[in-house]
């Protein structure tokens, strides 16, 4: 709001003001992200209504942003999942076919635990992630939204995966230990795609054998 409607009394703001907000936020952020601001401003201007500091909103009749959804996800190839996966430690290779198999995010994939896993009805049950907070432990927290509880097929090649990880590293009697991902021989930074673009020595190494693979790879 500042300094766009800042320095104007709540009474002087009109819907103009508010178009004019909108229409310079469109120039610099993603509609999504304009969206979320004007509720927040609506949301000022609602609760002086409320209180009767002002008769009427401004932010009536204001027209958001459209999103533009052509962008199309193109799923990995195995040879690409493979190339990644054997770039990690062998604990935690798993989790990028877990990743790719499953669809889950990385905060779903880390608080996934054994009970959630229905290897007989062929099933993965999603209904938490691991959060990492500054100077914070990683704890199990809700999914991102409420529609990201779901129950996901359990493809027969993931299945395997994760059946020879447990096998080799069985879960803890005490319970999930809080994930502390590390790669082979090097560290886990260049998982870290601001960090992987700045052409650091393993990254590159990473991004050419995935490109191998598939020469119009990019990330």
């Amino acid at each position: 709001m500042y300094p766009n409607l800042g320095h104007r009394p709540l009474i002087a703001v009109r819907p103009s003001h508010v178009q004019a907000l909108i229409r310079g936020l469109s120039v610099e952020l993603a509609p999504g992200t304009v969206e979320t601001i004007y509720r927040q401003v609506a949301a000022v201007f609602k609760a002086a209504v409320r209180d009767r500091v002002i008769g009427r909103t401004p932010c009536e009749g204001i027209t958001l942003p459209k999103a533009v959804k052509d962008h199309k996800v193109v799923p990995p190839e195995i040879d690409q999942v493979r190339a990644v996966a054997d770039e990690m430690h062998d604990r935690w290779q798993a989790a990028v076919c877990v990743a790719a198999g499953l669809g889950l995010r990385q905060g779903e994939v880390l608080g996934l635990t054994l009970d959630r896993v229905d290897f007989l009805r062929r099933q993965v049950k999603v209904d938490r992630q691991m959060m990492t907070l500054t100077k914070q432990e990683p704890r199990f927290a809700p999914p991102k939204t409420k529609a990201s509880y779901r129950t996901v097929p359990l493809p027969d090649s993931v299945a395997i995966v994760l059946s020879e990880h447990v096998r080799q590293f069985p879960p803890s009697e005490d319970g999930p230990e809080p994930p502390r991902p590390r790669c082979r021989r090097r560290d886990a930074r260049h998982l870290r795609p601001p960090l992987a673009r700045q052409r650091r020595p393993h990254a590159v190494g990473c991004r050419r054998r995935v490109q191998r693979a598939r020469p119009d790879f990019r990330y």
